[in-house]
């Protein structure tokens, strides 16, 4: 297990001291009170290599102006803090941002990673992080995994066996974000400024990265789903709307249909009608993690399916559960 944290308070620090914890730190002052707290933990360093990038400057966590990791000019001065402290450093670790669709930042900050990795005699793993992307428009191209793979491999692998290191990857929203779906009941349908409004029971408490990014999420209409026999009967452009898909919250921008600079835009989806159930694709990763309790709304259940099988895995929550805990 290894705890990656930006600002960890020292109650933090106390609760994960196990030496089977390596606390990734991220700062020289970090460093400093994992030394006086005396923690039995392994310490690996996050590495800023200057080499950022990722979907949205809110998830660009590498290069200027950024607040994690350990400055590449002071690399080293932490490298010594800690060996003088009769400890070793055991990884060094770099993660540039989330959402990335090239490989060539990926692999620039690899091989920065690799160069200083030589002046860690100590050395167990080398962690080259994650933020690897997926297609969430249509038509989009899928990230180059094979490519990545064999570039990483042919700049790494021979440091890697010299040295018996271990190397790691935290392709996190690769694997999970296309295996989720929020689903959400369509609770109006209404004209305002010329355009067709599609109102949801749902809001950016369950799916916040529209609002917050404007990212683009495909919505389906689980209801409507333009069958096969209905194309046969009726004109297909007669099948679909261009609408705009909004919340239930009480903020003008919580809308599920939004562009970059945050503007409220049309989508073409099947012909909707209050009582359709909408699905929002590709919401297996940051969805529920970045869940929130705003506007006293109870956060949805979850169900894992399983080829043909489905199973609560998480309690749909009450108003109930809500208040458990006020005074």
């Amino acid at each position: 297990i290894w705890f990656t944290c930006s600002n960890v308070s020292d109650d933090d620090l106390r609760g994960i001291g196990d030496e089977r914890i390596v606390i990734n730190v991220n700062s020289m002052s970090e460093i400093d009170r994992i030394l006086a707290l005396d923690l039995p933990n392994p310490i690996a360093l996050r590495v800023n290599t200057d080499i950022g990038a990722g979907h949205h400057v809110d998830v660009v966590t590498a290069g200027g102006g950024v607040k994690f990791g350990i400055d590449l000019a002071e690399v080293d001065a932490a490298r010594m803090v800690v060996e003088d402290s009769g400890r070793r450093v055991v990884g060094v670790h770099a993660h540039i941002g989330s959402g990335i669709d090239s490989i060539a930042p990926l692999i620039e900050s690899a091989r920065r990673l690799l160069d200083l990795s030589t002046d860690f005699p100590n050395l167990r793993w080398i962690n080259f992080g994650g933020g690897i992307s997926v297609p969430y428009e249509p038509g989009a191209a899928d990230f180059p995994i094979d490519d990545y793979g064999a570039e990483l491999t042919r700049i790494a692998d021979r440091l890697l066996r010299a040295r018996d290191l271990n190397a790691i990857l935290e392709p996190g929203r690769y694997l999970v974000a296309e295996s989720g779906t929020l689903l959400s009941r369509v609770t109006s349908r209404r004209i305002s400024g010329g355009q067709w409004w599609i109102g949801v029971d749902t809001g950016f408490n369950h799916l916040v990265r529209p609002s917050k990014y404007g990212a683009y999420h495909h919505i389906v209409n689980a209801t409507n789903g333009s069958a096969a026999s209905l194309r046969e009967t009726f004109d297909v452009e007669q099948m679909h709307d261009d609408v705009v898909v909004a919340g239930n919250l009480c903020e003008s921008g919580d809308v599920f249909t939004r562009d970059q600079s945050g503007h409220a835009i049309t989508r073409r989806i099947d012909r909707t009608n209050a009582g359709d159930l909408l699905g929002f694709c590709d919401a297996g990763a940051y969805g529920f993690s970045m869940a929130s309790l705003y506007n006293a709304r109870p956060l949805p259940a979850e169900v894992l399916i399983d080829g043909d099988n489905g199973r609560l895995i998480r309690d749909r929550q009450t108003f109930d559960d809500l208040v458990k805990g006020m005074r």
